[in-house]
C-alpha cells in the first residue's frame, strides 16, 4: 500500500501549478483544474484510510502523507480564493475535506510503536467522513476526445 501512496504523492507533485506560489490561470478551466486536484487529494485520503484500517501502516510515512494531504488541500483552498465568487468551489465540499484532514491527523497520532493503530471509533469517523467527501465531490469529468 505504501507504493500506492508514493505514486499518488508523485501525481500530486507533478500536477501543473501544484508547487507554484500562484497557479497559472487557464482560461475558464480554473475550477475544473481545482476539482481535478481535489479528486487526486481524495484518492490520497482513501489510501490513508485503508492504511489506517490495516493496523500495519508505518507511522512515519503515514504522518508524512497526512501532512501532504493537508498541504495540498491548503494550496487548493488558496487558489480557490483567487477565483471569482461565481467560480469558487462549494464551501461545504471544502469544509468536508478540511474535516477529513483533521481526522487523518488524529489517525496519525494513533501511533503504537512504529505503526498506526486507530481505535474503532476513529475508524468509524474516518469512513463516515470519506463517504461525506464522496457525496460532496462532483464526479470527475472525462475528456470526450
Amino acid at each position: 500500500m505504501g507504493g500506492v501512496v508514493a505514486i499518488l504523492a508523485l501525481m500530486l507533485w507533478a500536477t501543473p501549478g501544484w508547487g507554484a506560489e500562484e497557479p497559472a490561470p487557464a482560461e475558464g478551466g480554473e475550477q475544473r483544474a481545482l476539482l481535478e486536484r481535489l479528486h487526486t487529494i481524495h484518492l490520497l485520503s482513501e489510501a490513508l484510510v485503508e492504511r489506517a484500517a490495516s493496523g500495519r501502516a508505518p507511522a512515519q510515512s503515514f504522518q508524512i502523507d497526512a501532512r501532504l494531504y493537508r498541504e495540498q488541500l491548503r494550496q487548493v483552498m488558496l487558489a480557490n480564493r483567487e477565483l471569482a465568487a461565481t467560480e469558487q468551489l462549494p464551501q461545504p465540499l471544502l469544509m468536508s475535506m478540511v474535516r477529513m484532514s483533521a481526522l487523518l491527523h488524529a489517525a496519525a497520532d494513533c501511533k503504537s510503536g512504529l505503526v498506526i493503530t486507530c481505535p474503532p471509533d476513529l475508524m468509524h469517523q474516518l469512513r463516515a467522513q470519506l463517504a461525506a467527501v464522496d457525496t460532496a465531490l462532483p464526479p470527475a469529468e472525462r475528456d470526450s476526445s
